[in-house]
């Protein structure tokens, strides 16, 4: 679950700090109102490389911050100048370490991504994301108890046949 979002001097912004709540998050405006930087700073904080443009003039003091808290865990990305460091429950982390973290945990998706969301099994995968671990663990004894369904259904229906092939060899025979 994204928590905060602090931003100092990155594009022109000075310094913002956003936070989100608990459930699905959506982000709407109008045109030129910010949607899109904010979703650049938190692919920043993913790990996304930064682009020189992308900073504001004074680069010295340039400084993004982004906070999730994810399955108990606090992660945290620093940009400082020509430094990155990631964070993970306030433990030092490498670059690779940090976006394998949040690739795991963390999707965004914008109005581009209209290709995977255009297909089926789409939405699905969005909110089974967003299960808690209860719900998790719900779905899952779910699903082995759907795939051990399916499994005996297969075996009937295979006896069935059988049972059908040995009563026409019966009266052939008879």
């Amino acid at each position: 679950m994204l928590r905060q979002i602090s931003v100092k001097n990155l594009g022109l912004v000075e310094n913002e700090n956003i936070t989100f709540f608990d459930g699905f998050t959506v982000i709407t405006g109008e045109t030129g109102s910010g949607k899109s930087f904010f979703c650049n700073a938190i692919k920043l904080g993913m790990g996304e490389r930064a682009k020189n443009t992308f900073f504001g003039g004074d680069t010295e003091n340039n400084r993004t911050v982004v906070e999730l808290e994810l399955k108990n865990k606090i992660f945290r990305r620093i940009l400082e100048k020509n430094k990155s460091r990631f964070f993970i429950d306030d433990v030092p982390e490498s670059l690779k370490n940090g976006q394998e973290f949040s690739s795991k945990y963390f999707h965004m998706h914008s109005q581009h991504d209209n290709i995977f969301l255009k297909q089926p099994e789409a939405a699905t995968q969005i909110f089974d994301r967003s299960l808690s671990e209860k719900n998790r663990i719900i779905k899952k004894e779910y699903l082995e108890l759907y795939q051990e369904y399916l499994d005996i259904k297969l075996e009937l229906s295979k006896k069935i046949e059988a049972l059908e092939k040995n009563m026409l060899q019966k009266d052939f025979w008879e």
